[in-house]
Protein backbone atom coordinates (compact mmCIF):
# COMPACT_ATOMS: atom_id res chain seq x y z
CA UNK A 1 0.00 0.00 0.00
CA UNK A 2 1.25 3.11 -0.90
CA UNK A 3 0.50 6.25 1.34
CA UNK A 4 1.44 9.37 3.07
CA UNK A 5 3.43 6.47 5.88
CA UNK A 6 4.32 3.49 3.70
CA UNK A 7 6.90 1.42 1.84
CA UNK A 8 8.82 -0.88 3.47
CA UNK A 9 11.89 0.20 5.68
CA UNK A 10 15.45 -1.03 5.54
CA UNK A 11 15.61 -0.76 1.47
CA UNK A 12 12.97 -3.38 0.93
CA UNK A 13 11.01 -0.33 -1.27
CA UNK A 14 14.14 0.36 -3.37
CA UNK A 15 12.22 1.82 -6.10
CA UNK A 16 12.53 5.42 -7.04
CA UNK A 17 9.15 7.77 -7.11
CA UNK A 18 9.28 7.40 -10.78
CA UNK A 19 9.97 3.25 -11.16
CA UNK A 20 6.47 3.57 -8.83
CA UNK A 21 4.94 6.05 -11.49
CA UNK A 22 5.42 3.29 -14.40
CA UNK A 23 3.87 0.48 -12.00
CA UNK A 24 1.05 2.67 -11.45
CA UNK A 25 -1.88 1.75 -13.71
CA UNK A 26 -4.40 4.18 -14.07
CA UNK A 27 -8.01 3.49 -14.38
CA UNK A 28 -9.67 6.25 -14.45
CA UNK A 29 -10.87 9.68 -12.33
CA UNK A 30 -14.74 9.87 -11.44
CA UNK A 31 -14.12 10.08 -7.59
CA UNK A 32 -14.27 7.56 -5.04
CA UNK A 33 -17.73 6.63 -3.50
CA UNK A 34 -19.50 8.57 -0.95
CA UNK A 35 -19.20 6.83 2.39
CA UNK A 36 -22.65 6.76 4.80
CA UNK A 37 -20.22 7.58 7.69
CA UNK A 38 -20.83 11.01 8.91
CA UNK A 39 -17.70 13.27 8.99
CA UNK A 40 -17.48 13.04 13.04
CA UNK A 41 -17.10 9.38 12.86
CA UNK A 42 -14.29 9.57 9.71
CA UNK A 43 -13.16 11.82 11.69
CA UNK A 44 -12.82 9.71 14.97
CA UNK A 45 -11.70 6.79 13.07
CA UNK A 46 -8.75 8.41 11.07
CA UNK A 47 -7.93 10.46 14.69
CA UNK A 48 -8.13 6.64 16.72
CA UNK A 49 -6.28 4.84 14.00
CA UNK A 50 -2.73 7.41 13.84
CA UNK A 51 -3.05 7.03 17.42
CA UNK A 52 -2.15 3.62 17.10
CA UNK A 53 1.35 1.75 16.88
CA UNK A 54 1.84 -1.81 14.69
CA UNK A 55 2.46 -3.18 18.66
CA UNK A 56 -0.95 -1.77 19.33
CA UNK A 57 -2.65 -3.30 16.21
CA UNK A 58 -0.79 -7.01 16.55
CA UNK A 59 -2.03 -7.26 20.20
CA UNK A 60 -5.77 -6.06 19.15
CA UNK A 61 -5.50 -8.78 16.16
CA UNK A 62 -4.18 -11.32 18.68
CA UNK A 63 -7.91 -11.03 20.53
CA UNK A 64 -6.16 -9.35 23.36
CA UNK A 65 -6.77 -5.79 25.14
CA UNK A 66 -10.51 -3.97 25.89
CA UNK A 67 -11.54 -3.80 21.76
CA UNK A 68 -10.06 -6.93 20.71
CA UNK A 69 -10.62 -7.86 16.75
CA UNK A 70 -12.84 -11.35 16.08
CA UNK A 71 -10.93 -14.04 15.00
CA UNK A 72 -12.15 -15.30 11.69
CA UNK A 73 -11.20 -15.50 8.13
CA UNK A 74 -13.50 -13.55 5.75
CA UNK A 75 -13.53 -12.81 1.98
CA UNK A 76 -15.97 -9.73 1.95
CA UNK A 77 -17.95 -8.53 -0.52
CA UNK A 78 -17.01 -6.52 -3.66
CA UNK A 79 -16.49 -2.76 -3.62
CA UNK A 80 -14.71 0.14 -2.30
CA UNK A 81 -13.75 -0.14 1.31
CA UNK A 82 -12.07 3.12 2.23
CA UNK A 83 -8.41 2.95 4.52
CA UNK A 84 -7.26 5.03 7.34
CA UNK A 85 -3.65 4.13 8.11
CA UNK A 86 -2.51 3.64 11.79
CA UNK A 87 1.31 4.59 13.29
CA UNK A 88 4.32 2.84 10.79
CA UNK A 89 8.00 2.74 11.26
CA UNK A 90 8.17 3.48 7.55
CA UNK A 91 9.54 5.79 4.48
CA UNK A 92 6.90 8.12 2.70
CA UNK A 93 5.86 8.71 -0.76
CA UNK A 94 4.35 12.47 -0.47
CA UNK A 95 3.39 12.90 -3.83
CA UNK A 96 0.33 9.78 -3.27
CA UNK A 97 -2.10 8.68 -0.49
CA UNK A 98 -3.25 5.59 -0.06
CA UNK A 99 -7.61 5.85 0.06
CA UNK A 100 -8.42 2.00 0.26
CA UNK A 101 -9.14 -1.05 -1.55
CA UNK A 102 -11.09 -2.33 -4.69
CA UNK A 103 -12.31 -5.30 -3.74
CA UNK A 104 -13.65 -7.20 -7.05
CA UNK A 105 -14.69 -10.55 -9.34
CA UNK A 106 -14.63 -13.67 -6.74
CA UNK A 107 -11.81 -16.34 -8.35
CA UNK A 108 -12.54 -19.04 -6.14
CA UNK A 109 -15.79 -20.36 -4.26
CA UNK A 110 -16.13 -23.09 -1.80
CA UNK A 111 -19.97 -24.38 -2.17
CA UNK A 112 -21.77 -21.33 -2.08
CA UNK A 113 -18.67 -19.17 -0.07
CA UNK A 114 -16.04 -16.81 -2.05
CA UNK A 115 -12.86 -17.72 -1.02
CA UNK A 116 -10.88 -15.52 -3.02
CA UNK A 117 -11.49 -11.95 -4.56
CA UNK A 118 -9.15 -9.78 -7.12
CA UNK A 119 -8.25 -6.57 -5.07
CA UNK A 120 -6.18 -3.45 -6.42
CA UNK A 121 -5.22 -0.21 -4.08
CA UNK A 122 -6.66 3.04 -4.74
CA UNK A 123 -4.30 5.78 -4.65
CA UNK A 124 -4.40 9.15 -5.48
CA UNK A 125 -1.56 11.64 -6.87
CA UNK A 126 -1.08 14.99 -5.64
CA UNK A 127 1.29 15.87 -8.07
CA UNK A 128 -0.54 17.85 -11.07
CA UNK A 129 -2.39 17.02 -12.88
CA UNK A 130 -3.96 14.90 -9.73
CA UNK A 131 -5.52 12.04 -10.87
CA UNK A 132 -7.16 8.85 -9.26
CA UNK A 133 -5.11 5.77 -9.70
CA UNK A 134 -5.97 1.75 -9.28
CA UNK A 135 -2.83 0.35 -8.50
CA UNK A 136 -1.38 -2.82 -6.81
CA UNK A 137 -3.37 -5.67 -8.08
CA UNK A 138 -3.28 -8.65 -6.34
CA UNK A 139 -5.95 -11.17 -4.21
CA UNK A 140 -7.88 -11.62 -0.93
CA UNK A 141 -8.05 -14.84 0.07
CA UNK A 142 -8.01 -16.90 3.28
CA UNK A 143 -4.72 -17.74 5.22
CA UNK A 144 -4.54 -20.97 7.51
CA UNK A 145 -1.70 -19.87 9.71
CA UNK A 146 -1.64 -15.64 10.49
CA UNK A 147 1.71 -14.29 11.65
CA UNK A 148 0.06 -13.17 14.55
CA UNK A 149 -0.81 -15.75 16.29
CA UNK A 150 -0.73 -18.97 14.09
CA UNK A 151 -4.73 -18.85 13.62
CA UNK A 152 -6.93 -18.51 10.60
CA UNK A 153 -6.73 -14.71 8.95
CA UNK A 154 -7.83 -12.82 6.19
CA UNK A 155 -4.51 -12.16 3.67
CA UNK A 156 -3.82 -9.79 0.64
CA UNK A 157 -1.21 -10.77 -1.64
CA UNK A 158 0.11 -9.65 -4.75
CA UNK A 159 1.72 -12.82 -6.71
CA UNK A 160 2.02 -11.11 -9.83
CA UNK A 161 2.97 -7.29 -9.04
CA UNK A 162 6.76 -6.60 -9.01
CA UNK A 163 6.82 -3.93 -6.57
CA UNK A 164 4.05 -5.77 -3.61
CA UNK A 165 5.37 -9.48 -4.38
CA UNK A 166 7.03 -9.31 -0.88
CA UNK A 167 3.73 -7.96 1.09
CA UNK A 168 0.97 -9.33 2.20
CA UNK A 169 -1.56 -7.99 4.69
CA UNK A 170 -3.30 -9.98 7.65
CA UNK A 171 -6.95 -8.91 8.98
CA UNK A 172 -9.75 -9.38 10.56
CA UNK A 173 -13.17 -7.67 11.73
CA UNK A 174 -13.13 -5.42 14.00
CA UNK A 175 -14.95 -2.31 15.17
CA UNK A 176 -13.63 1.34 15.73
CA UNK A 177 -15.70 4.37 16.37
CA UNK A 178 -18.67 1.89 16.75
CA UNK A 179 -18.38 0.84 13.51
CA UNK A 180 -17.30 -2.85 11.98
CA UNK A 181 -14.49 -2.66 9.64
CA UNK A 182 -11.28 -4.72 9.22
CA UNK A 183 -8.39 -4.05 11.17
CA UNK A 184 -5.30 -5.35 9.25
CA UNK A 185 -1.71 -5.39 9.86
CA UNK A 186 1.12 -5.40 6.60
CA UNK A 187 3.78 -7.33 6.61
CA UNK A 188 6.60 -7.36 4.31
CA UNK A 189 9.03 -10.05 3.43
CA UNK A 190 12.78 -10.66 4.04
CA UNK A 191 15.62 -13.07 3.84
CA UNK A 192 15.26 -12.83 7.95
CA UNK A 193 11.38 -13.62 7.77
CA UNK A 194 8.24 -11.20 7.85
CA UNK A 195 8.82 -8.17 9.45
CA UNK A 196 5.81 -5.71 10.21
CA UNK A 197 5.40 -2.32 8.54
CA UNK A 198 2.16 -1.06 8.56
CA UNK A 199 -1.30 -1.04 9.63
CA UNK A 200 -4.77 0.39 8.23
CA UNK A 201 -8.79 -0.28 8.86
CA UNK A 202 -11.05 -0.82 5.76
CA UNK A 203 -14.25 0.26 5.99
CA UNK A 204 -16.91 -1.57 4.31
CA UNK A 205 -18.83 -0.03 1.52
CA UNK A 206 -22.18 -0.44 3.01
CA UNK A 207 -20.67 0.68 6.70
CA UNK A 208 -23.00 3.02 8.47
CA UNK A 209 -22.80 4.91 12.00
CA UNK A 210 -23.18 2.66 14.79
CA UNK A 211 -23.34 -0.28 13.28
CA UNK A 212 -21.22 -2.52 15.19
CA UNK A 213 -22.73 -5.62 16.58
CA UNK A 214 -23.68 -5.01 20.31
CA UNK A 215 -21.87 -8.78 21.16
CA UNK A 216 -18.68 -9.69 18.82
CA UNK A 217 -18.89 -13.38 17.81
CA UNK A 218 -18.18 -15.26 14.72
CA UNK A 219 -22.27 -14.87 14.05
CA UNK A 220 -22.20 -11.34 14.16
CA UNK A 221 -18.77 -10.30 12.91
CA UNK A 222 -18.03 -12.71 10.26
CA UNK A 223 -20.04 -11.83 7.56
CA UNK A 224 -19.45 -12.44 4.29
Amino acid sequence: EVSGATCASEGACGAADGEHSAMLQVRGTSGLPRSKLSEDTLRCIEGQMLSMTIEDVTKILRGLGETPATKCSVVPRAGFYRGFLGQAPTSAIASRVWKGKNLKECTVMRGDKCRQRQVSNQIVTKVAPAAEEEAFFGEWNIKEQSWVDGQPVANVVYPDDVFMRQAEQELRPWCLCNVRMYLGILLWSLPSGEIPIGSAVLIPPDAENNDCPAVHTSNTMCEE
